[in-house]
């Protein structure tokens, strides 16, 4: 696996909604990590939902309601592949659930970026 970025929703995801999204999306379930493979040929991105017991400074949780206008509750962990395409996957899949729910994504370089900075990310790497 590659590099690490985080989406952190102020919606509460059950595991269903997650496997329908990701199922409807094409991933396909890794029992072995608890998470979702999403593949393409010059692309790979790994993705699951961060359990409580990943701990969360009281700061992180200021800085995340404050971004999100709600508190936030739950996170999203991308795992992307050094792949060419890798980036832009995680990038499209991160602005599908940002279309679904309301997110604030931790970048590949601990950047927050908002929806509309995650389309404009990726008009730009085309």
């Amino acid at each position: 696996m590659g590099l690490s970025a985080y989406l952190v929703l102020s919606d509460e995801l059950t595991n269903e909604i997650f496997c329908e999204f990701c199922t409807k999306n094409n991933g396909v379930f890794i029992a072995e990590s608890d998470s979702y493979s999403f593949s393409e040929e010059k692309g790979n991105v790994w993705v699951s939902v961060l359990g409580d017991e990943e701990p969360v400074s009281g700061e992180e949780i200021e800085q995340y309601s404050r971004l999100l206008c709600a508190p936030p509750r739950t996170q999203i962990l991308f795992e992307v592949g050094w792949e060419s395409k890798s980036e832009a996957m995680y990038l499209e899949l991160a602005l599908k659930m940002m279309t679904a729910w309301n997110g604030i994504l931790c970048d590949l370089n601990e950047n927050f970026l908002t929806k509309a900075d995650v389309e404009i990310r990726l008009k730009a790497i085309g």
